[in-house]
């Protein structure tokens, strides 16, 4: 599971940053109310909604952990290694999935039709460190460009990158 990665390497759905996140949010909020009640009066408990917005964002991001947990407990059954995944195809960005196989790459996407990656029709495939606009600090991405088929992408934690590199590039 993805629990076993260093903190720093986890996606912001797992429990630890996520709890992280949320304490953070509830903590500003009470913070500011504290210290501007004086000043503002009753209009400073409008502060409040920050932590109702960290708890709302809570709740979505547990849903969507505690899918992808589902789907890679049922991964990891198969050979290969599964691990969460930040996926592209196409236009369409979502939290996954990745399951490497022989030969192959399984992406499952937190809601839709899983994508299929036979490693030996990919045209070319390259490592990144911009995925799809975003910095990646703490992971790595791979796009694979296949002909007839539209861009591919998958981004994964970097300890995940540099055990799957080899299988994933050609000349590793």
């Amino acid at each position: 599971m993805n629990d076993t990665l260093p903190f720093y390497e986890q996606w912001f759905w797992n429990r630890g940053p996520l709890a992280l996140i949320v304490i953070s949010a509830c903590a500003v909020s009470l913070a500011l109310t504290a210290a501007l009640y004086p000043s503002t009066g009753r209009e400073a408990l409008y502060y409040l909604a920050i932590a109702g917005g960290g708890i709302l964002f809570w709740f979505l991001m547990r849903f969507v952990g505690n899918r992808l947990e589902t789907l890679q407990s049922r991964l990891e059954k198969e050979t290969g290694e599964a691990a969460q995944c930040l996926m592209v195809n196409g236009a369409l960005q979502s939290p996954g999935v990745a399951h490497l196989g022989e030969g192959a790459l399984f992406l499952v996407p937190l809601f839709g039709e899983m994508v299929t990656v036979d490693l030996g029709e990919v045209g070319s495939a390259r490592e990144c460190r911009w995925f799809n606009g975003t910095l990646l600090f703490t992971k790595r991405g791979f796009w694979f460009e296949i002909p007839g088929r539209k861009r591919i992408g998958v981004a994964v934690a970097k300890s995940v990158a540099g055990r799957w590199r080899e299988k994933l590039l050609p000349g590793g």
